[in-house]
């Protein structure tokens, strides 16, 4: 095997072995943490929708003693729990998680619709500040985050009430920073001379934004919306607290289904994994078919 050949690497004379390890420890502790906290979890939320569950609603699995005084565990596995995340029960098939999941989407698209609309002028209007004015405006978008959001909540609560608007409101109160912080840093980063250049060339105020400027703050849009839609799909405290226990999301319908089915709320809760990936993937190929990114 030929030796190891010294180079410069990331302006340090060494071999490239050498810095492969380097770069595998320093980056250990972090491969660890996702392991532990996020791979393993997310792993053992995917064997349990597979697992049958008892009529306490637990998971059905049979501890016996074996020979050498060893312990073993007996696990059903079974397809009916994925039957029952899509409906199917003992009385036949039912639309209401379908129509749970869908209202879901549709909250949470609208949500991150209201932010981003609210968010991109407050981006502009924060960033057209003094040093001064824009770190107050900065500072009133980043309060609510020195609250909890169960306080938070319950003082909305008291002040509109409950139904459907308030939900919708709660929402996008509790959404509306995650929005508005990655969209001020594109804006305030933003090449205003091809704004200028744009027009010079008598391009109308819909060209520009589309040609100069909306291309520009694609970065902290992407961003923007990504940040707002994901919580927004697994948001049950908002919906749980503001209305009145009649507007259920995916969120609500796990938290339900914790204390007396976990087989479903992990079913579930991998149909809403599901759905987040896939939205991601369809706003990524958006992005890059419309704006190249």
């Amino acid at each position: 095997m030929p030796p190891d050949r010294i180079e410069v690497i990331c302006g340090r004379l060494t071999t490239r072995r050498a810095a492969l390890l380097r770069g595998w420890l320093m980056s250990a502790p972090g491969l660890l943490w996702l392991i532990l906290f996020l791979i393993l979890p997310l792993a053992s939320i995917g064997l349990v929708c597979w697992i049958a569950g008892d009529e306490n609603g637990l998971l059905d699995a049979v501890i016996e003693r074996g020979p050498w005084h060893r312990f073993e565990i007996t696990i059903r596995l079974t397809t009916e729990n994925l039957a029952r995340a899509v409906g199917f029960g003992s009385f036949g098939w039912a639309a209401d998680n379908l129509w749970i999941i869908a209202r879901t989407l549709w909250t949470a698209a609208l949500t991150t619709l209201l932010c981003v609309g609210i968010g991109y002028p407050l981006a502009f209007w924060a960033a057209a500040q003094g040093p001064r004015g824009r770190a107050i405006i900065l500072a009133l978008v980043m309060v609510p985050f020195c609250t909890n959001l169960v306080i938070r909540t319950y003082a909305l609560r008291e002040v509109v009430g409950t139904g459907l608007l308030p939900v919708y409101l709660g929402m996008v109160a509790a959404c509306l920073p995650f929005a508005t912080l990655p969209l001020y840093t594109s804006v305030e980063r933003l090449d205003w001379r091809l704004v200028e250049a744009a027009r010079d060339l008598y391009a109308s105020r819909l060209a520009t934004f589309r040609h100069a400027i909306l291309p520009q703050t694609a970065p902290g849009l992407i961003a923007a919306i990504i940040l707002t839609f994901i919580p927004a799909c697994g948001m049950f405290l908002v919906t749980d607290l503001m209305g009145g226990g009649k507007f259920w999301l995916v969120g609500n319908l796990i938290q339900a289904n914790l204390n007396r089915d976990w087989p479903l709320a992990a079913c579930l809760s991998v149909g809403l994994i599901a759905l987040t990936f896939l939205g991601l993937l369809a706003m990524r190929r958006w992005a890059r078919d419309e704006l190249g990114n």
